[in-house]
Parts: structure tokens; C-alpha cells; sequence
């Protein structure tokens, strides 16, 4: 093989490599089934039979590795995110927003007036219920967690980058 070639080779299989590195390194990874301990897989399957895995991430969370698996029935998103060890940590279902709790719209509403829902997600652990509200207010986005009793937890502005990433993968 011609130097030129093996140069080439080499220093675009680094730059793939530390692409990779640099995605992985941000705490979030994409992978194919297999990516999956068998205790996720498992647990999965016998809670969720004939549900189809469309995919899933691995993201460190907290210091701890929590891998959430995404499916889609009848048009409805729905992810899963698991322990290592099988164990379900929670549950996020895409929902249209007209099926907010009025206190939740109430909580948002009166945090951010004017604003334009984007999206929203039910966000259930345990027997606690959580809302995930995107919005939109002068042109900017931020993501809200609401208590289903109302209660703001967080406010996020989201940035350009994540807004990018998710514009990449159809979000």
C-alpha cells in the first residue's frame, strides 16, 4: 500500500475514533440491541411482550449507567429507562399537550405567559408523576419538569447544540 494511502487511513480511522470518544464522553450513546445487558432485555420483554425495540441510549446519569429503550404502538412514543441489573427506573410517553393536567398547564402558564407548547411527555417512576413540558416564548425553547400537582422542579433553556441534535433525529 502506497504511505500516502496508509496516511490517509490512519488519520481518518483517528478522527472517527475520537468522534466517537468525544459523543460517548457526553453521556450519551446510541447502540444496537446487543447493546443492552440481558437483564434489561429480559425484564423488557416480560413486561412489554410483543412490543418492538425501535431503538435505545446508554446515558450516565448521577454517576450510575441507565439505558433507555425507545418503542413507538399506535403512534405513541413510549421509552423505558432501566438499571443495569433490569430493574425499570421510569417510564415517558409522548402525549398531546389538550391532555395536560390543568395544573400543570396552570404552573407553566403562569411561570412563562405567551408561551407555545412544543411538546410534552407523562414521565411516571414509581407512583410518582412528572411532566415534561417543552415550550416555546420569544423565540426561545425550555424544557420544564412540572409535579403533577403543579410544582415548577426544573427550568432549562435549551441550547442550540441540543437543539440541533434533536432537530438531526427528527424531534
Amino acid at each position: 500500500m502506497r504511505p500516502i494511502i496508509k496516511m490517509i487511513l490512519v488519520l481518518f480511522g483517528a478522527a472517527a475514533f475520537s468522534s466517537g470518544a468525544c459523543f460517548f464522553a457526553g453521556g450519551v450513546k446510541e447502540g444496537t440491541k446487543t447493546d443492552l445487558p440481558d437483564a434489561v432485555l429480559k425484564s423488557f420483554q416480560k413486561s412489554f411482550p410483543g412490543i418492538n425495540i425501535n431503538g435505545h441510549d446508554i446515558e450516565v446519569v448521577d454517576g450510575r449507567t441507565e439505558y433507555e429503550i425507545e418503542t413507538k404502538v399506535n403512534q405513541v412514543e413510549m421509552d423505558y429507562i432501566y438499571l443495569a441489573n433490569g430493574t425499570l427506573l421510569q417510564t415517558e410517553e409522548v402525549i398531546p399537550d389538550w391532555s395536560l393536567p390543568q395544573v400543570v398547564v396552570a404552573s407553566v402558564r403562569a411561570a412563562h405567559p405567551g408561551c407555545d407548547v412544543k411538546e410534552a411527555e407523562e414521565i411516571v417512576h414509581g407512583s410518582a408523576i412528572e411532566y415534561e413540558v417543552e415550550i416555546e416564548v420569544t423565540g426561545k425553547e425550555i424544557e420544564l419538569l412540572v409535579s403533577s400537582d403543579g410544582q415548577l422542579l426544573v427550568s432549562d433553556h435549551i441550547d442550540d447544540e441540543t437543539k440541533d441534535e434533536a432537530d438531526e433525529d427528527g424531534d
